[in-house]
């Protein structure tokens, strides 16, 4: 007797059901690992922004940035507020304003937002002012799992500013 067969073995459903799945895991993992980098993606955005706000806020003081004043080996918590018509400040007074302004910003941007800031002054007073800024936050692995202070990531930003010697 030759009998047609009509429809799927059961055996056939549950290899596609069985390929469709891992193909999902395959989609899923893809999905975490582009939620991770695009996170990574937007703090690194975020330390250039910073680095480049604080040096613009050292131009503006530039006595107060040449000497150093803005130098921090952690991010300070500061109250000293120049803003508004009434307030005339010192540089010293703009620089700590500045400082504790900053410092908001980066730990509202960078989780576990941290920062080092080093003035390298120059021998010869008509060369460049050197300032380090290295901004470090925690973040996710490729896993997707939060990383803990001893694995934060650090991104360090050079810059030589003109003008500023002597």
């Amino acid at each position: 007797m030759n009998r047609a067969q009509h429809g799927f073995s059961l055996l056939e459903v549950l290899v596609s059901v069985l390929i469709v799945g891992i193909g999902l895991l395959g989609i899923s993992a893809l999905q975490m690992t582009t939620s991770v980098y695009t996170e990574s993606s937007m703090h690194r955005g975020h330390t250039s922004m910073l680095a480049r706000e604080i040096i613009e806020r050292m131009r503006v003081n530039v006595d107060q940035a040449k000497t150093g004043g803005y130098d921090i080996n952690t991010l300070p918590t500061l109250t000293t507020d120049c803003t508004g018509a009434a307030t005339d400040c010192t540089p010293a007074e703009i620089r700590q304003h500045d400082l504790r302004t900053w410092s908001a910003r980066v730990t509202a941007l960078l989780p576990g937002g941290d920062a080092i800031i080093n003035t390298i002054a120059p021998i010869d007073p008509e060369d460049p002012v050197e300032i380090s800024v290295t901004l470090t936050w925690t973040g996710r692995n490729s896993a997707g799992m939060e990383v803990g202070a001893s694995a934060a990531k650090q991104q360090v930003f050079t810059f030589q500013l003109h003008g500023m010697g002597g």
